[in-house]
């Protein structure tokens, strides 16, 4: 939970600052340094967006074979 009020945290500050094109976030794909933790993260940005339903951060969901089910 307290990570995920750090995200919503995040998305607000990319939100109020209107970047147009530069308040971009892109999780997920091939080649993570640290798969498990990159996850994680995408589990919760993907349930902030759910609930803030902002405008930014442009969110992108990079998928490949091995994204988790859950995430796909």
């Amino acid at each position: 939970e307290q990570a995920k009020r750090y995200v919503k945290n995040l998305w607000t500050m990319i939100e109020n600052k209107r970047t147009t094109v530069n308040g971009r976030v892109i999780v997920g794909g091939r080649g993570r340094r640290n798969p498990k933790a990159a996850d994680t993260f995408t589990r919760i940005a993907l349930e902030v967006c759910h609930e803030c339903r902002y405008v930014e951060p442009q969110f992108t969901l990079r998928l490949y074979e091995d994204t988790p089910q859950d995430i796909f």
